[in-house]
């Protein structure tokens, strides 16, 4: 359940972590950040870590700001361009 189910790391048991960074940086970071208008590649990774965090809770973009250390119109801006990628919905 903590890495869920995600081929590769059921069939690499001990590798979850190592898997799981590798396919966020070929997808999020080639994909995302080619098409997008992320400056901040860091910030991404912190919200989408903060928004793991709150999985079946509401969330509150001014929240997510003051958790990221960002203003709270980037992370709708990094929020939506998520959902556009069809990373989050």
């Amino acid at each position: 359940m903590l890495y869920g189910f995600y081929p590769d790391v059921l069939n690499n048991p001990g590798e979850e972590q190592i898997i799981l960074k590798n396919l966020v940086n070929s997808y999020l970071y080639r994909d995302i950040l080619a098409h997008s208008d992320i400056r901040k590649p860091e910030v991404l990774d912190k919200l989408v870590q903060a928004l793991a965090l709150q999985l079946g809770s509401e969330v509150s973009y001014n929240e997510l700001a003051q958790t990221v250390n960002v203003d709270k119109n980037t992370i709708s801006k990094y929020i939506d361009i998520l959902q556009k990628g069809y990373i989050m919905i």
